[in-house]
Order: C-alpha cells, then sequence, then structure tokens
C-alpha cells in the first residue's frame, strides 16, 4: 500500500493512494465527490512513468482525441443535470482537457 492522496478541484475531490516502484508512479482511487463521483469508481489505477524526458499518463483512452472528447460529451451531460459548479462550462472543461497533454510536458 502506498501513501494516501487528496486531490481537490473546484469539481469535487479524488481520493487514494499512491506508490512508486520502477520509475513508474501508479494512483489509485479510493474515493470520489462532485462531478468524479461515478465517473472514477474506487480501484481505478492512474499510471505515470517518464520518457524520454516527459511524463507519461495510462488511460483507457486510445488517444488524446478520444481523451477530450470524452470528457466535452460528460461535460455537456453534466451541465444538463445541473451538476457543474457555478460559473463552469461545459466548454471551459473541454478546452482544459485540450491543454492537459502539454501540461504532462516538462517545464
Amino acid at each position: 500500500m502506498g501513501n494516501s492522496f487528496e486531490l481537490s478541484t473546484p469539481l469535487g475531490t479524488l481520493t487514494g493512494t499512491v506508490s512508486v516502484s520502477g520509475g513508474l508512479v501508479t494512483f489509485t482511487m479510493t474515493g470520489a465527490t462532485g462531478v468524479y463521483a461515478g465517473q472514477v469508481p474506487a480501484g481505478t489505477q492512474f499510471t505515470v512513468r517518464s520518457s524520454g524526458g516527459r511524463a507519461v499518463a495510462s488511460t483507457a483512452f486510445r488517444n488524446h482525441g478520444a481523451y477530450v472528447s470524452a470528457v466535452a460529451h460528460a461535460a455537456a451531460q453534466l451541465s444538463r443535470e445541473g451538476r457543474l459548479p457555478a460559473g463552469i462550462k461545459p466548454e471551459d472543461l473541454g478546452r482544459l482537457a485540450a491543454r492537459n497533454e502539454q501540461a504532462l510536458l516538462p517545464g
């Protein structure tokens, strides 16, 4: 078992454990609130590794475009359900998702 973590955003909170082994960082989710509730089940794992000076995150998406599309669809659904925080628009989340790939690159 690894160390505990909590990631809080204006949209909700993810909690879980993080472990490091052989250059691979693994985040295992144990809880989710806000818009993450029901979207990130307990036990979901995300891994990050270093490759050629870049941080590479594993996902269930076949490419970055599929990820952006999934975020846009989820944001639209959450908006229809009235589950987005005040001031957050679906298109804001889509733009953030589109930039996420660049956010993983080293400074």
